[in-house]
């Protein structure tokens, strides 16, 4: 069986001896990696308490005019009543929208392009008629217009949505509402969603 080093057959060696020169390097070696793994352990702890901070400060809109935002869906569905049957099916939402005015607690916004897409069937929103409102006392949003389907219809809807928590990419939003399809269908829409800066100050 291969003999050990330690500290005490160190001190019980020839100092010139080889197999003591040998021990000594290897403790030395061991020494070496242990303060590697706990420099590295220091430096986790001192990025992860300049990061955690950072995700845990509260969200909020810090716009200025001309800011250009983007509004993604990370899961949703929409929900309806049809012949008098529940009915439950994928829905998303995608909104790039530009700030236009900034007073106090309230940032105005028009959407410059965007769609509401339900069980497959894409709403295409008319930019000309589409406007929203941020409030950054209650951290929410209002989103108002219409919208188009791929035979010309529109439709019009409203949603509103809450900022919850911060994320690498952006801010996370439960967002909700609803609009009556060109069939005559009530859609109410349920969207955990993520805002994310493009472009601006």
């Amino acid at each position: 069986m291969r003999e050990q080093c330690s500290l005490t057959m160190l001190a019980d060696k020839d100092p010139q001896s080889s197999y003591l020169r040998a021990c000594s390097q290897e403790l030395g070696d061991k020494m070496t990696v242990k303060k590697v793994f706990v420099g590295l352990g220091l430096l986790t702890l001192v990025l992860a308490a300049g990061v955690v901070p950072l995700l845990a400060m509260p969200p909020t809109l810090d716009a200025s005019v001309g800011d250009v935002y983007l509004v993604t869906t990370i899961k949703g569905y929409a929900k309806a009543m049809i012949n008098g049957e529940p009915v439950r099916v994928r829905a998303s939402v995608q909104l790039t929208a530009l700030v236009t005015e900034v007073h106090e607690d309230l940032v105005a916004f028009r959407i410059t392009e965007g769609s509401i897409v339900i069980n497959g069937t894409r709403y295409v929103i008319e930019e000309d008629w589409e406007r929203g409102i941020y409030n950054k006392r209650t951290k929410s949003a209002t989103y108002e217009g219409w919208g188009v389907d791929p035979q010309g219809r529109r439709v019009y809807f409203i949603l509103h949505s809450v900022d919850k928590r911060r994320s690498w990419s952006g801010v996370i939003m439960r967002m909700t509402g609803g609009f009556k399809d060109p069939n005559g269908v009530n859609w109410e829409l349920e969207l955990k969603t993520l805002r994310s800066k493009l472009s601006g100050s």
